[in-house]
């Protein structure tokens, strides 16, 4: 999209939609496991869940924030047309995406203990807390490879996210929790 000639209105209308379009799914894809953790595993399992929500988005928020600044830079490359800049700035947001990614995953790993004790982790909730917070730290390699490379192209976040959220759905259909099937629902 060429957004340095012509109208602007309409190229920040097709990229704002997509970008909406992301958010909706990503909320839609989480609010599909929450439920399902909180009908199929229990209470515990939910409050686990949910005790690690303000970690998880303060790495992946910082991650996103630093991306952010990516897109600026290979943005303004855009504009001077300077395609060396634009080539470097891209491998290095990959590289980078993988190492912090990667860091990440050993840091999560050695700090997840004292981290859930400093926010006050309810004591029966604490070993599922735990062990979903190594879980998704184990794969935040792919996650700040998403978030950071792929942010800044809206239509291929939209693209890369409607796959799994369609699986995601097609998962909990089979198990009863989208569409009510009283021969296949437990109990």
């Amino acid at each position: 999209m060429n957004m340095r000639e012509g109208s602007l209105w309409d190229k920040i209308l097709w990229y704002a939609i997509p970008l909406a379009l992301t958010g909706i799914l990503q909320q839609l894809f989480n609010a599909a496991d929450i439920a399902m953790v909180g009908r199929f595993v229990g209470a515990n399992a939910m409050a686990a869940v949910g005790s690690n929500t303000p970690l998880m988005n303060l790495l992946l928020n910082l991650f996103v924030g630093i991306s952010l600044g990516t897109n600026v830079v290979i943005a303004n490359s855009i504009g001077r047309r300077d395609v060396d800049t634009i080539r470097k700035t891209v491998h290095t947001s990959i590289i980078v995406s993988v190492v912090s990614g990667l860091a990440v995953a050993v840091v999560g790993e050695l700090i997840a203990v004292p981290a859930l004790h400093m926010m006050g982790v309810p004591p029966e909730v604490f070993d599922l807390a735990v062990l979903y917070f190594r879980i998704y730290m184990a794969h935040s390699v792919w996650v700040f490879y998403v978030n950071g490379f792929i942010l800044g192209c809206c239509l291929s976040l939209l693209i890369y996210l409607i796959i799994p959220v369609l699986i995601n759905n097609c998962r909990h259909r089979r198990s009863g929790f989208l569409v009510y099937d009283p021969l296949s629902a437990p109990g």
